[in-house]
């Protein structure tokens, strides 16, 4: 049993947007932590960094080709028709940004670590980590990744239980 609560976060959440149309643009994920600091709820003991999950643990669900898009997309700030068509990315739902696989991967890294840290029961808060894709290919609406999926895989295959909630 955790000896008290932790918070998974990381600044990448601070200067990452998705573009000026999207919906999501508004920063959620860095308010819920100036805000949690500012009213004295999360002190720097219980922060715990996000790792960012590597492409091999993504492709439990995603597949290698979809995680190349996403990382070729972020690389060259563009998509080609094809990545756009088999993918669903560069997309007014799914946009290319700059931190095109490292958000989504860092959302995912902190959901497995949730996954570990609660193995033995507990509480951990991972505000960026309740994404949902229903597409091994791409995202299923807007989520380009699929942390919670992604962290109850890698319990069953460590033998590991947890709930990231």
């Amino acid at each position: 049993m955790l000896p008290r609560p932790l918070f998974i976060g990381s600044e990448i959440y601070r200067g990452s947007s998705y573009g000026m149309w999207h919906p999501l643009r508004v920063p959620r994920v860095s308010t819920v932590i100036d805000l949690s600091r500012a009213m004295g709820w999360l002190p720097r003991d219980i922060y715990v960094p996000s790792p960012r999950a590597k492409p091999d643990t993504l492709t439990i669900w995603h597949t290698p080709d979809y995680i190349a898009a996403l990382h070729a997309a972020e690389a060259a700030q563009a998509v080609t028709a094809d990545v756009r068509n088999r993918h669903a990315l560069g997309t007014s739902n799914n946009p290319v940004f700059p931190e095109m696989y490292r958000r989504p991967a860092t959302a995912a890294g902190g959901s497995l670590l949730a996954g570990e840290l609660l193995a033995e029961g507990g509480i951990v808060y991972h505000p960026a980590g309740v994404r949902t894709t229903r597409c091994r290919t791409g995202p299923g609406g807007f989520a380009t990744s699929t942390t919670l999926f992604l962290r109850s895989c890698h319990c069953a295959a460590t033998g590991r239980s947890g709930s990231p909630m």
